[in-house]
């Protein structure tokens, strides 16, 4: 491909112009000559004969001859010579296109050490300097491309993540409302729990003071019983004694009647009163055994019921030592239970100042949602850019 350039309307390659230039030298050269010849043959003429005008005019023509034949060998040379230039000028100037056009491949040739071997071997290093460059250029925007995309996606993702952390620390902030509201009925609750345990150990005293009370009425219903008992001992000796009566009178009565049947008709009347003597006897003896068994249970009765007391004694003790323990239970548990009340209101208070801080961190996560959206905007925007940067230099072929 050959260079043109313009003069006016018309366009000129580097081959015409130097043809022209030459053809100008051999025109110049010939009307010289010409010229010259002409003046020559003018003063041959005007002061020669004839045979030395003919004599002359032969040179001349010899003259005009090597005149032509000198412009006609610098139009040759000057072919040549623009031959020469204007092919190494348009091949270099094809290379030229074709790297302007994208195609950094191309071997650009340099023949020659002369300004144009100058300027294809700078061409040559510029296109060398042009594909690393665009080589480099476009790992690197490929990275960037892969690198915009990455950063969109990670910030939409952390945009979304920072949409959801806003919405569930507004949940946060509400349910820490709550808690810290529940957080105040526990401690009314807390409040009232402990003055209940207050009056539970108040009636706790009071009953500890009923079963002492009740235990020295039991410890003295034993006292009686115990001289009951005692008594009832007196009452068995004495039946023992009257018992031994009636069985001696029995005895009596029936000795008295052995000897009233001795004597006969005489001592009827006495064995009918020894009689009478050994049914009272008889009949005394079997009160004295009913009352002994009366009595016999009565001290049973009385036994069982000693043996209920020390157990209902200990019982007692039981239930007043259980009573203690419960009064001491529900004292430690009212000391409890204000302490409750007492870390529920700093508890109450701490989430008010928890949910406060809450809700400036929602507020803080939805600012930097929004942040995070315009990140990712950004970023979409110069992975876009990448990619049309990447096609644009994807148009010069580096190998």
């Amino acid at each position: 491909m050959r260079r043109r350039f313009r003069w006016g309307g018309l366009v000129f390659t580097v081959k015409a112009k130097l043809f022209l230039l030459c053809l100008f030298g051999a025109l110049l050269i010939a009307v010289v000559g010409a010229a010259t010849v002409w003046q020559g043959y003018s003063l041959v003429r005007a002061h020669l004969g004839a045979q030395a005008l003919e004599a002359a005019r032969g040179s001349l023509f010899v003259l005009a001859g090597g005149t032509v034949l000198a412009a006609f060998l610098l139009m040759a040379a000057g072919y040549f010579v623009a031959r020469g230039i204007s092919g190494a000028a348009g091949q270099l100037a094809g290379t030229i296109e074709r790297v302007a056009a994208g195609d950094l491949t191309v071997a650009v040739p340099v023949r020659s050490r002369d300004e144009i071997g100058r300027v294809a071997e700078a061409c040559r290093v510029l296109q060398q300097a042009l594909r690393d460059v665009i080589g480099l250029l476009r790992e690197r925007l490929g990275k960037m491309a892969r690198s915009a995309g990455e950063i969109s996606a990670s910030t939409q993702q952390i945009s979304g993540g920072a949409q959801q952390q806003a919405g569930e620390v507004q949940v946060v902030a509400r349910t820490t409302q709550d808690v810290a509201a529940a957080i105040q009925q526990v401690a009314e609750k807390a409040r009232t729990a402990a003055e209940a345990a207050e009056a539970t150990r108040a009636t706790a005293q009071k009953g500890v003071e009923v079963l002492n009370q009740t235990t020295r009425g039991i410890a003295q219903m034993n006292q009686k019983m115990a001289a009951v008992g005692k008594e009832a001992d007196r009452v068995g000796e004495i039946l023992n004694v009257i018992n031994d009566i009636a069985e001696q009178t029995n005895l009596l009565a029936l000795n008295a009647a052995i000897e009233a049947a001795r004597v006969g008709e005489q001592g009827r009347g006495f064995a009918v009163v020894a009689d009478q003597i050994r049914k009272l006897a008889e009949r005394s003896t079997r009160s004295s055994k009913e009352i002994a068994e009366l009595v016999a249970h009565i001290r049973e009765g009385i036994t069982d019921a000693m043996h209920a007391a020390r157990h209902n004694v200990e019982l007692t003790r039981q239930i007043n030592q259980f009573i203690r323990e419960i009064g001491e239970v529900v004292q430690n548990a009212a000391a409890s239970a204000r302490g409750i009340v007492q870390a529920a209101e700093a508890g109450a208070a701490g989430s008010s100042q928890v949910a406060q801080a809450v809700e400036s961190i929602a507020a803080v996560a939805q600012q930097t949602a929004a942040s995070t959206e315009n990140a990712a905007a950004a970023a979409q925007e110069l992975a876009v850019i990448a990619d049309e940067v990447v096609k644009e230099v994807a148009r010069f072929k580096v190998g």
